[in-house]
């Protein structure tokens, strides 16, 4: 099930990528919203995978544009796709280590 980030939750993260990258605000700010924007959509594909055949490659193209999307903020930024739509779709990685979840996956993006 797709679902927003609750506003502390983005705040915090908002927080976290500006204190990790070097780039400025706003490319960060911009870069998050397309980031959460891909990982909602991943989410929603990977419902659907659980319910209907889906070609193998059915999210390699979002998976593209989210790294590019990490490249954007600098080196050490990645992520870690989760295929299971229960919970976050996608959790970035990032130059600290820093998680938020008890698998220490990384930054769930939701």
């Amino acid at each position: 099930m797709s679902q927003k980030m609750h506003a502390q939750d983005l705040l915090e993260l908002g927080a976290t990528l500006g204190r990790e990258s070097k780039e400025n605000t706003y490319l960060v700010a911009a870069t998050l919203k397309a980031m959460l924007r891909i990982a909602r959509r991943l989410s929603t594909l990977d419902e659907r995978a659980c319910n209907e055949e889906m070609p193998d490659d059915y999210d390699d193209k979002l998976e593209e544009n989210l790294q590019r999307r990490c490249n954007d903020l600098g080196q050490g930024f990645g992520f870690k796709p989760n295929r299971d739509p229960r919970g976050c779709s996608v959790f970035l990685t990032v130059p600290s280590g820093r998680t938020t979840d008890i698998g220490n996956r990384g930054i769930g993006l939701y």
